[in-house]
């Protein structure tokens, strides 16, 4: 691509992804504290965080009914 090339991309979003989105958007996040990830996570049982940091593909396929892969909103 030649330099100062512009790409424009559209995207649509269902409306859960809008949803989640939104609700990520409103987040309150403690940032005094320096540690997002403790402040945001608090709380979750190791279970949720492995099912949020390791989950592959066909893992999130049949949980979901193949509706969605990993980290969709």
């Amino acid at each position: 691509m030649p330099p100062s090339f512009t790409c424009v991309i559209k995207t649509n979003n269902n409306p859960e992804q809008k949803k989640a989105v939104k609700f990520l958007n409103g987040l309150s996040v403690n940032v005094s504290s320096g540690d997002l990830s403790r402040d945001l996570l608090s709380g979750a049982p190791l279970a949720a965080l492995n099912h949020l940091l390791f989950r592959c593909e066909p893992e999130e396929k049949e949980i979901s009914g193949g509706r969605r892969g990993p980290y969709g909103l």
